[in-house]
């Protein structure tokens, strides 16, 4: 038993070789490489495309206005669910969230005279979350439910 003690206790050779030294200088050189890319790449702008879907849009009235362009997917969404006439916004509060909008034309809209009497459209708001385009769909539903409901004819929508 003891002997069996004894040869679980030795020591294993370790039989792996030293590096030489201009091999590790390549090493080396080929990780500070890639580290040169890395950094390069951290240290150039992004693409005009992700710039321009978040670029904000100043308007005369609203000098500090919180509003971003709005995704071309969304965009489409309204329009295929809405129609063509109806507009969206979206905007990021300085507080944050996410506030997405559907301006609703004056000869589809179903508000009270008096509503637009003092705020000249009928703008329906929704916060939206961490729900995104399933958000927007959602929302672009529920406000053709509302506008249907009241007799107002819009495309037919699947």
């Amino acid at each position: 038993m003891s002997e069996e003690l004894i040869a679980q206790e030795k020591p294993k050779t370790d039989k792996r070789k030293g590096i030489k030294a201009d091999e590790f200088e390549q090493f080396k050189g080929e990780v500070m490489g890639m580290f040169g890319q890395i950094i390069e790449r951290l240290n150039t702008p992004q693409s005009p495309v992700a710039e321009k879907v978040f670029e904000p849009m100043k308007d005369e009235g609203h000098p500090d206005s919180n509003r971003v362009q709005v995704t071309p997917a969304w965009i489409q969404l309204v329009e295929a669910i809405l129609g063509l006439e109806f507009t969206c916004e979206y905007e990021l509060p300085p507080d944050g969230g996410q506030k997405f909008t559907i301006i609703v034309p004056l000869d589809k809209t179903n508000a009270d005279k008096e509503y637009l009497r003092v705020f000249k459209t009928d703008r329906r708001t929704k916060e939206l979350g961490n729900t995104g385009v399933r958000g927007v769909k959602e929302w672009c539903l529920k406000v053709r439910t509302n506008l249907q409901r009241s007799g107002i004819k819009l495309p037919q929508y699947p």
